[in-house]
């Protein structure tokens, strides 16, 4: 079984605003509900729901924490 080597706090942060969650776990080979819980760990806002199709449709700004 091998370890998840996880991003710090910091650079969480930085890859939820920049691609969606299920995009992150992929990389680090989890599940996205882990990537959710360890957002929670550290206390940081994802995007809300639909953000990343209302980014897709030029709705939003990109980086806007709404």
């Amino acid at each position: 079984v091998s370890r998840i080597i996880w991003p710090t706090k910091e650079e969480l942060e930085i890859m939820l605003w920049e691609k969606p969650s299920t995009k992150i776990a992929r990389e680090l080979g989890v599940s996205d509900k882990a990537v959710t819980k360890r957002a929670r760990k550290y206390g940081i806002s994802k995007p809300s729901r639909g953000y990343w199709a209302k980014l897709a449709a030029g709705k939003i700004i990109p980086g806007n924490r709404e």
